[in-house]
Order: C-alpha cells, then structure tokens, then sequence
C-alpha cells in the first residue's frame, strides 16, 4: 500500500513537472526580449554616461522591438541617480584636493 501511494506520488509530480516545463518556454521568451533591452541599458551605463545608455537603448529596440518599461526607467535613474551622485563625488573629491 505505501508503495503504490509513493509511486503514485513521484508520477504526479512528474507530469506536473512536464506541464510546467511545456509552458516555460511561452513564459520566458517575452521576459528574455525585455532583458535584452533593459541590459543594453545597462552595458550603457557601464560605458560612461546616459547617453551611451540611450543611445544603446536605441539600437537593441530597432532590432528586438520598443520597451515601454525601458524607456521610461533609464533615463530617470540615469539622471536623478547615476548622473547626479556622479556630479557630488566629483565636486566632494575635487573639494577634498
């Protein structure tokens, strides 16, 4: 009796596990598109600028299609956190010299 419900359990795990792993693949195909767009972004910033962000931006949407949740969000980090604590530690180390 314990056997035939261990064996009945392990075989409904695994036909949930193979439905699941059917569906993944329509789930992960539009969170991979948008990644794509959104680490531009941020290879961008790694350059030096937001404009290199943008300007990265720009180029991986003409190819992979407009991120709406991109555009919206790179430039207000880029400005109000990376562009603007990157002017205080420069002024905070050129005051320090």
């Amino acid at each position: 009796m314990l056997i035939f419900l261990g064996l009945g359990t392990i075989f409904s795990l695994l036909q949930n596990l193979v439905a699941i792993g059917l569906a993944k693949p329509l789930v992960l195909s539009p969170q991979l598109a948008m990644m794509r767009v959104s680490t531009s972004g941020l290879t961008g910033f790694a350059m030096g600028s937001t404009a290199n962000a943008m300007a990265n931006l720009d180029s991986i949407c003409e190819k992979f299609g407009y991120s709406r949740v991109a555009y919206f969000i790179l430039p207000v980090v880029g400005a109000l956190f990376i562009d603007f604590i990157n002017v205080l530690m420069i002024t905070g180390f050129l005051a320090f010299l």
